[in-house]
């Protein structure tokens, strides 16, 4: 999958941002979804974008006008790789974090 178990949020209508800083086109980032959606893969292999068809699955014009539009974000994208170790390692210091605060309307 295009996120690879990243944390998303809206920096806005236009972009997206990723845990560890990265941001994206939101279309770009909607057309990763799609093309992982439609039974298909990213793959970037140093400075090209490959896009790797499901087995027996034509790919959509759209989808592919999309990917060629957006190639430059795709591969950005693509080659991201937050640092997530503190996810699996229990010895690497944890960010502190502060008390939960419930707010009623």
């Amino acid at each position: 999958m295009a996120t690879r178990g990243r944390s998303v949020s809206s920096c806005s209508d236009r972009l997206i941002c990723l845990q560890g800083g990265l941001v994206v086109r939101a279309d770009a980032y909607v057309t990763a979804l799609d093309v992982e959606r439609a039974g298909h893969r990213l793959v970037a292999e140093g400075e090209h974008l490959y896009l790797e068809r499901g087995p027996g699955i034509t790919l959509d014009a759209d989808l592919a006008a999309r990917g060629r539009r957006w190639r430059h974000d795709l591969l950005v994208l693509m080659r991201y790789q937050p640092d997530d170790r503190h996810l699996f390692d229990d010895n690497l210091p944890r960010p502190e974090l502060g008390p939960i605060v419930i707010r009623r309307p």
